[in-house]
């Protein structure tokens, strides 16, 4: 009986060692499924490979986003770093990052090493927002530079054309666009647009536009809207853009799949615009879109600057010629005033002396210090004469007196002079009276009265 209780004892043992061994493998089985879930539920892209390029294993989200993975292999885009992923294993790494293009996507990679069965498991991350946020913000970055650099240029810029070639020069290399133009608007009966300045990769493109900012076919596309409506013109895509058509075969030539272009104004008109043209489709940003705006507006006012500095600067330049001028007329009058018999005095508005000569000084008894500055009727005080006077210059018309007296009032032993008159008057090309000239026969005196306006 001992036996027997022992040898069922036993059974019963192992039936229990067996049971448990059971819902021991059933537990890791359980375990193993579990695990092998996370890949096949994993959302990014997951494969591995042995060393030969032999794609082994792809989850659920690689079978999707590359559905040929398998029957390209390494020559597929997503593995374009397959040849330094094992130049890297040669040399003992175990664990690469890195990062690849697949079309318009970007994809971090994370790739290990399984040295124990020699594979390679590789791990993908689409980072394609992350990257479009950091190539916004380095285009922004890079527009920023762009307005700063060309607000220095215009401290130093002297000519405005080598200006709006500056700006072009600073857009391209600061923003990295394909070509940028600058135009200006005619006033003429066709409305033309006329390029005064470009940078990039031009070959010929702008002399084929036959631009216009009248409402017509021509001038329908992004600058001629631009300048005609005062907006931005904008468009995104050459290949697709019906307004566009006039210009896209020249335009597909160089290469140009866009273009965005901003009016330049000044007190409210539009006299000009930026034209910008990108390699890509629709690459311009909202906020870069504002920058560049600021960056134009910058540039019209630059525009409107260097042509007043160039307006100040020919004017000052004509002053300089006219004073010169003046200067060796004055020279050529003092010398025949300061050699003749005459007597010579320029008298200004208020019949002042301006200028006497010598031979106005001797008759006269006065050094020209004493007259200059003074009134003339302070010396030869007459009011029937300071209304003569008046008259010719108000009336621009001269006057002839015979015999008319003269008192000198320093000069009072002096018996009274009859002079023969003529006072006439000197006008310029408006026909505004600046001069009289007095001539006085007797004796052969002579005075002259300039009257300068207030």
């Amino acid at each position: 009986m001992l036996i027997i209780w022992a040898m069922e004892e036993n059974n019963y043992n192992n039936l229990k060692l067996l049971v448990a061994g059971k819902e021991l493998l059933s537990k890791n089985e359980e375990e193993l499924r579990r695990l092998a879930s996370f890949p096949e539920l994993n959302p990014n892209p997951i494969a591995e490979l042995d060393l030969n390029g032999q794609v082994l294993y792809q989850n659920p989200a690689t079978k999707k986003l590359f559905p040929n993975l398998q029957e390209k292999g390494t020559t597929h885009p997503w593995l374009s770093n397959w040849d330094n992923i094992i130049e890297g294993v040669k040399n003992g790494i175990e664990k690469i990052d890195c990062e690849i293009i697949t079309g318009k996507n970007y994809y971090h990679q994370t790739v290990h090493f399984l040295s124990n069965v020699q594979r390679m498991r590789i791990y993908g991350v689409d980072i394609t927002e992350q990257k479009k946020k950091e190539q916004d913000l380095q285009k922004l970055n890079r527009t920023l530079l762009a307005l700063s650099n060309s607000n220095q240029l215009l401290m130093k810029s002297e000519s405005e054309i080598d200006y709006l070639n500056g700006v072009c020069k600073i857009i391209i290399d600061d923003c990295g666009y394909e070509m940028v133009w600058i135009g200006f608007a005619n006033d003429d009966e066709e409305k033309t647009i006329k390029p005064v300045a470009y940078a990039g990769f031009e070959d010929g493109y702008i002399e084929s536009l036959n631009l216009t900012w009248a409402d017509t076919e021509r001038g329908q596309g992004p600058t001629g809207t631009a300048i005609r409506t005062g907006e931005i013109g904008v468009c995104e895509n050459m290949l697709t853009d019906p307004k566009f058509a006039p210009w896209r075969g020249e335009a597909l030539k160089r290469g140009y799949k866009s273009s965005v272009v901003f009016p330049m104004k000044t007190e409210g008109k539009t006299f000009g615009a930026v034209s910008i043209y990108s390699k890509q489709i629709s690459p311009f940003s909202a906020k870069e879109i504002v920058l560049l705006k600021e960056l134009t507006s910058d540039v019209a006012y630059g525009v409107t600057s260097l042509k007043t500095k160039q307006a100040r600067r020919q004017a000052e330049e004509l002053l300089q010629k006219n004073e010169i001028k003046l200067q060796s007329e004055k020279n050529v009058l003092n010398a025949i005033m300061d050699n003749t018999k005459a007597s010579l005095a320029y008298i200004d508005r208020n019949f002042n002396f301006v200028a006497v000569n010598s031979t106005y000084c001797e008759n006269n008894g006065r050094a020209k210090e004493e007259l200059l500055g003074k009134n003339y009727f302070d010396f030869f005080p007459s009011e029937e004469n300071r209304l003569l006077f008046e008259k010719v210059r108000d009336s621009g018309e001269k006057i002839e007196l015979n015999q008319k007296p003269l008192v000198n009032k320093f000069q009072p032993w002096q018996d009274v002079t009859y002079w023969d008159w003529t006072i006439t008057p000197v006008k310029n090309n408006e026909g505004n009276v600046y001069g009289l000239v007095g001539r006085y026969p007797e004796n052969w005196t002579l005075s002259m009265f300039s009257l300068y306006p207030e």
